[in-house]
């Protein structure tokens, strides 16, 4: 100050350092110091306006949305904690297989998918997977229990995954589930026509149970190392030594199926080869290739036959009469016949007079190859001995030609006319 004013102006600066205001300015002071204060408190109320405001806009939103959302918020709180729980235990304990890639890939491309497995085979901890990685494609994965949750839960302007488990229970089929979906079919069908909307369903399936409940235990504990191994069980694993780990996990899963631990591995080896064929062969025979089925080199095998036949009968009904029904229309080919086999067609409702393509019957090819045994099983449930084909050849025509001789002793005590001729005018005896 000195410097500035000098010395007298840093005297007169020096006094009002120490100089007492008057009540005037002591109130100007003071109400500055209020006003200050005021426009602090204003601006903290405008800062919590504001957040107020944000989460008013917020909470405006939400209820926008619920008021849209077709979903109850009661239903949605719960599905949310639902899928907390999945993502916890798919985070902890779930081994991504082939299977679940496939399942997923396979949901990303089609509108609808369905997961068959028996219980225990890991279809539930799939299908849970599966929905949160599609949740991460900005998916809404809704859990559903009954049919009409899907009509009711619907958005058409919205991505959306309904997640059924266990369509029809967990351990019995029960046709009752199934009938209640057939009202909504309809409905369905226009839902998947949106290309925004999935269905992904988990579905027991209870024939390979049958394999444990009717102790076939090995051929069960077979299946289960091929889930266990990813469907990647190699025959070195089971023929060969392998590590600890390897050697456990097999001891484990044998004992797991009733059996002992240590199950020879080259009885393992055999039902998992008996399995290969016989799931491969029941598709041929499915699709129509009879023939091919009982031509098979495995078919020659009594013990392989043994364990077809065993196969056979853990079907449903249902599925023995559809193969009892099967037929190709090829010339029959060297194939190998089992009597036990033709036995169970037969009760399966199989048509015992079908004939193939150059007309020839059941009887006729039993007759021609010397099938006694089957030969007696068709006549007794009625088979037509007397019936031609295009050559006018009976069944005991065949047997005639083929040297067939006790063939030919059933067929005349049956009844069959030995005097009838075919095209050429030959009778069974010129045969």
């Amino acid at each position: 100050m000195e410097r500035l004013g000098g010395w007298q102006m840093t005297q007169e600066c020096d006094q009002l350092k120490t100089k007492f205001l008057d009540q005037t300015n002591q109130e100007i002071i003071l109400d500055i110091k209020r006003y200050n204060d005021e426009i602090n408190d204003l601006k903290k109320s405008f800062k919590s306006l504001k957040r107020s405001h944000s989460d008013m806009r917020r909470e405006m939103k939400i209820l926008k949305i619920s008021q849209q959302d077709p979903v109850p918020p009661n239903i949605r709180a719960k599905i949310k904690e639902i899928l907390k729980a999945w993502k916890d235990t798919d985070n902890n304990m779930f081994i991504d297989t082939r299977a679940a890639q496939q399942v997923l890939k396979c949901i990303q491309e089609k509108s609808c998918v369905t997961i068959t497995a028996c219980s225990g085979a890991g279809k539930t901890a799939t299908l849970r997977h599966v929905a949160l990685q599609m949740a991460k494609y900005n998916y809404d994965v809704l859990l559903v229990t009954y049919q009409d949750e899907i009509i009711k839960f619907y958005s058409p302007n919205k991505k959306t995954m309904f997640v059924v488990d266990d369509l029809c229970g967990n351990f019995s089929f029960d046709h009752s589930e199934i009938n209640i979906w057939r009202p909504v079919i309809d409905h369905l069908k226009m839902v998947l026509e949106n290309k925004l909307t999935k269905i992904i369903v988990a579905f027991h399936e209870a024939e390979i149970d049958k394999l444990l409940t009717k102790g076939y235990y090995t051929k069960y504990c077979a299946l289960a190392l091929c889930v266990f191994f990813n469907d990647n069980v190699k025959e070195e694993m089971l023929k060969e030594e392998v590590n600890e780990e390897t050697r456990t996990i097999i001891e484990n899963v044998c004992e797991a199926c009733k059996l002992n631990r240590g199950t020879s591995r080259t009885i393992l080896v055999d039902e998992l080869d008996s399995l290969t064929h016989t799931f491969r062969m029941l598709d041929d025979w499915a699709k129509g290739n009879v023939q091919d089925v009982f031509s098979n080199i495995n078919m020659k095998v009594p013990r392989f036959r043994e364990k077809f036949l065993l196969h056979l009968n853990t079907l449903d009904i249902s599925q023995q009469k559809q193969l009892a029904h099967s037929f190709d229309k090829d010339i029959a080919k060297d194939g190998v016949i089992n009597k036990k086999i033709v036995q169970l067609l037969l009760d399966s409702g199989a048509d015992f007079n079908q004939c193939d393509d150059e007309g020839q019957s059941s009887v006729m090819k039993a007759c021609e190859h010397g099938h006694t045994e089957i030969v007696k099983l068709l006549l007794d449930k009625g088979a037509d001995l007397n019936q031609c084909y295009a050559k006018m050849q009976s069944s005991v025509m065949k047997a005639c030609e083929h040297g067939r001789t006790e063939i030919v002793k059933i067929l005349l005590d049956k009844g069959a006319d030995l005097n009838a001729s075919d095209w050429l005018r030959n009778t069974s005896i010129m045969k």
